[in-house]
């Protein structure tokens, strides 16, 4: 009898659990999407990312439906698109990007043009950064786009010409719009396009950057755009997803 009543216990347990379980999904963040809010990124609500301008030219694309963002005229105009104004987050309810849970950066993007004057330099660039930054550990990524490769920017030298990881064999520029996905977990990410793996590796501590303002410093701070005065690019910024575990 007792035994039945503890196997009746467990078995009441286990059907309560696999409900909790299974609830446990991840979160969207659309923060951007063309068909549904055709406007430029410093317009819609909620806002969670803003423009931040240096003299670079923003426009809307009719179709397919983007935001151009374009650098070129000047290499020194460094422009784009963060959750960040100044010191401060734009939106208080940003999601924490919390690497022990995992999140997932998703953005559709046509690079149509991007120039350097240095390999370590690119024209569109993606920074994340987690929200444990601070710690001074590996934490965070920046990914630079050129003509024929994708890299993940070094810390050791920091911002150096050897990149941390890169892959010759894709080429971001000049071949239309591409989904790109970044996934990060513990102190690892992966970029992915479609179903082909283009970089993993381990993340990285870009806090020894020295400078006016330093945003290598912020927690759960993203970035897309131009954020060098050695390269430019002109893109076209489609739907710009963050899941959160």
């Amino acid at each position: 009898m007792r035994l039945k009543l503890l196997l009746s216990f467990l078995l009441s347990i286990l059907l309560i659990s696999i409900p909790l379980v299974n609830m446990a999904k991840a979160t969207n963040y659309l923060f951007y999407d063309p068909n549904r809010q055709p406007v430029t990124l410093d317009r819609f609500v909620p806002q969670w990312l803003i423009y931040a301008n240096t003299g670079g030219d923003q426009s809307w694309h009719k179709s397919p439906p983007a935001t151009v963002l374009d650098t070129l005229a000047e290499l020194d105009i460094v422009d784009g698109y963060s959750n960040y104004g100044g010191l401060r987050i734009a939106n208080k309810e940003f999601p924490k990007l919390s690497r022990s849970n995992g999140y997932t950066l998703s953005f559709n993007v046509e690079i149509v043009k991007e120039v350097h004057t240095r390999p370590e330099r690119a024209g569109f660039s993606v920074i994340i950064l987690s929200q444990d930054v601070k710690n001074k550990t590996y934490t965070s990524l920046e990914i630079g786009f050129q003509q024929n490769r994708i890299f993940l920017q070094n810390d050791q030298p920091l911002f150096g010409r050897q990149a941390a990881q890169e892959n010759l064999k894709f080429n971001p520029v000049g071949t239309g719009t591409i989904e790109y996905q970044i996934k990060v977990k513990d102190d690892r990410y992966v970029l992915w396009s479609g179903n082909r793996l283009l970089l993993e590796g381990k993340l990285r501590d870009y806090t020894k950057f020295i400078g006016l303002l330093n945003p290598y410093r912020f927690p759960s701070f993203i970035f897309l755009g131009d954020d060098t005065t050695s390269a430019g690019a002109k893109i076209n910024l489609g739907k710009v997803v963050l899941q959160v575990n």
